[in-house]
């Protein structure tokens, strides 16, 4: 039988939704011919990974003062957003050259649309779901930055009959989505699920933007612990008892694997990680974007590791984290969190097996 084809775009704002892509397409490329379309951060971790890859425009944030730029955000984007004819265009004539049976999406927003004009069954997969189609606790002070996700997740995700959510904590479904969506486990890399998790003497550090270079600050006070820095520096460098390290796959999930704790923002992908290998986190979520504080606050809540409430008092709130690290991990030993084999059988059921048909019908 011949193999099916999917095109798979994910977003280029940060690298979490490209690596719950590679663990979908770790588990199928035997399966199924991939090919991938993205831009960002996503295209610079999936380029040297030797994919069928074509790079677009995405749409992203503008960081300052760790916090989003909401002016400059919307600059950005809205001169990308202008340019969407012709990023179509370009979309449209590779999509035309791979002829796919299906395309899947994580909150990227040129390709559900290419799908939609060319009634191919479209796949929804990502943990911006949990935004739209999940009730949870929103604080007042946070009611605008609430707003603000909730608009943009509903301007980037068409609805799909075929939509997964992906979350590490569950959250009930509003009634309009019960028979839509599913919400499901996170998806893990084949190189996670495959490690054994050991408890070293550092803590691992990853920010997603510059500006939160002020905590290393802090991390210098604290001189009982060691500290391994990503994300704020591009070359290997030591300062007291900081190493600043190069973004390197390989070389980072050994840190992972090996670390003591976690100290991030409140990116979904590797808070997922972290919990699966038993290694506490400790959230900065970026200002100003709701789906990290959600993340931070459901970490916390859950006991999988502890938010920062206070930037003012975050040296002594790092200080109890990392001492109570060591219990954090005894209660995430207990834990499993994957959605690795439901996502898995689910695709398949709709992509190759008995579910196809019925897939492609429903597009047209």
């Amino acid at each position: 039988m011949k193999k099916k084809t999917v095109v798979y775009a994910v977003a280029g704002e940060g690298r979490g939704h490209a690596g719950r892509a590679i663990g979908i397409v770790e588990q199928l490329k035997g399966e199924i011919d991939f090919h991938f379309i993205c831009g960002g951060k996503a295209y610079e971790l999936l380029k040297p990974m030797g994919y069928s890859l074509m790079k677009i425009p995405f749409l992203g944030f503008v960081y300052e003062n760790d916090s989003i730029s909401q002016w400059k955000t919307l600059k950005e984007n809205l001169m990308l957003y202008l340019r969407r004819k012709n990023i179509y265009a370009q979309i449209e004539q590779r999509v035309n050259e791979i002829k796919p049976d299906f395309i899947i999406t994580d909150f990227e927003y040129f390709l559900p649309r290419v799908a939609r004009k060319m009634r191919i069954p479209h796949i929804n997969i990502t943990h911006q779901h949990v935004l739209l189609a999940c009730t949870y606790p929103v604080p007042l002070k946070l009611y605008f930055d609430y707003l603000k996700a909730y608009i943009v997740s509903r301007m980037i995700i068409l609805d799909s009959p075929m939509s997964i959510g992906i979350s590490f904590f569950s959250m009930p479904l509003k009634k309009s989505y019960r028979n839509i969506l599913n919400i499901l486990g996170p998806i893990l890399r084949k190189e996670v699920v495959q490690a054994k998790p050991v408890l070293g003497d550092k803590n691992l550090v990853y920010f997603s933007c510059e500006t939160f270079a002020w905590v290393t600050e802090l991390l210098k006070q604290i001189k009982n612990e060691q500290f391994l820095i990503y994300g704020l520096g591009d070359q290997p460098l030591k300062d007291a008892n900081l190493e600043y390290k190069p973004i390197s796959p390989t070389v980072f999930l050994d840190d992972l694997i090996e670390c003591k704790a976690v100290i991030t923002n409140g990116g979904h992908t590797l808070v997922s990680e972290a919990i699966h290998l038993n290694k506490p986190v400790l959230a900065f979520y970026v200002k100003g974007q709701f789906e990290q504080f959600l993340n931070a606050f459901y970490l916390d809540e859950l006991g999988y590791g502890k938010r920062i409430k206070s930037d003012a008092n975050a040296l002594q709130e790092m200080k109890d984290f990392l001492k109570n690290a060591p219990a954090l991990a005894k209660h995430l030993e207990k834990i499993e969190i994957s959605g690795n084999k439901e996502v898995v059988s689910y695709l398949r059921s709709i992509i190759i097996g008995k579910d196809a048909e019925h897939a492609h019908k429903t597009s047209e």
